[in-house]
């Protein structure tokens, strides 16, 4: 039980992590898009 509260605990901050660096790639990846059309 402690491990799998301990893995929670890390595991939450790195899914946001991950989310905001994907976000910001999908925003990075649109201006690129737009400043070639």
């Amino acid at each position: 039980m402690r491990l799998q509260t301990s893995t929670v605990k890390t595991a939450k901050p790195l899914w946001a992590g991950n989310t905001n660096m994907l976000l910001k790639a999908v925003r990075n990846i649109k201006k690129a898009n737009t400043s070639l059309n």
